[in-house]
């Protein structure tokens, strides 16, 4: 599978992209994955978070609560600290 296919490199990507100040990149690269995975967990709580950071609070409320609506033991594992570290 290729890296423009595969949603956790593209999680990767766009997490690198966030840590590096690169909003606009990262926002499109979370986009990406959710289009692979509208699931996962990390590409939400982080699309939501800059979402808010742009003052669009009501989408970032709709991702959080595509967030939160996530049963627990889901088969996406939370990565999130990777990207607020630094």
């Amino acid at each position: 599978m290729s890296s423009n296919s595969d949603p956790d490199s593209l999680l990767d990507s766009a997490m690198a992209d966030h840590q590096s100040g690169r909003v606009d990149l990262a926002e499109s690269g979370y986009r990406k994955v959710l289009d692979i995975d509208p699931d996962q967990v990390d590409a939400l709580n982080l699309l939501g978070l800059i979402l808010q950071d742009k003052g669009d609070h009501n989408s970032a409320i709709e991702q959080g609560h595509r967030n939160r609506a996530r049963l627990p033991g889901s088969p996406h594992q939370s990565r999130e600290g990777q990207a607020c570290d630094g």
